[in-house]
């Protein structure tokens, strides 16, 4: 195999220094970046949640959610899930349509490790209703 017209590419490349390591267990703030309905490895559908830390020393690291729709108990957590992200819906074949709607949300999320995964829950939405209520003139 040839790779010589790689070369050029090559030199101005620099290595990714990306650190793919898990976050340390606690509480983050995040942006909701993407969303994909998908299937798992195993060909169940699930939504797929990419999120990016936008405060703190972690900033601009990833955390990633997979939310299995397959159980009534998988959608329970789901349907939390976005209730916590400000999104009701009144039927689960509506949310193809409303992912845009959660993109660039700001959210709370806690990180916990167990065993030699680690568990992200959406604890809540943020910048809506945090600070004192606005006086109407």
């Amino acid at each position: 195999m040839n790779l010589k017209h790689l070369d050029e590419a090559w030199k101005n490349t620099t290595a990714d220094n990306n650190d793919r390591s898990d976050l340390p267990d606690g509480k983050y703030l995040c942006r909701v970046d993407q969303l994909e309905l998908k299937e798992s490895k195993s060909g169940k559908p699930m939504l797929a949640w990419q999120l990016v830390v936008i405060d703190g020393k972690h900033k601009g690291r990833k955390l990633f959610r997979n939310s299995m729709l397959v159980t009534e108990e998988n959608l329970k957590y789901l349907k939390k899930d976005l209730l916590s992200c400000g999104l009701e819906l009144d039927r689960i074949s509506d949310l193809p349509g409303e992912l845009n709607s959660l993109l660039d949300i700001e959210i709370q999320v806690t990180a916990k490790t167990k065993g030699e995964h680690q568990n992200v829950w959406i604890d809540k939405r943020v910048g809506i209703g945090d600070g004192p209520d606005e006086v109407p003139f």
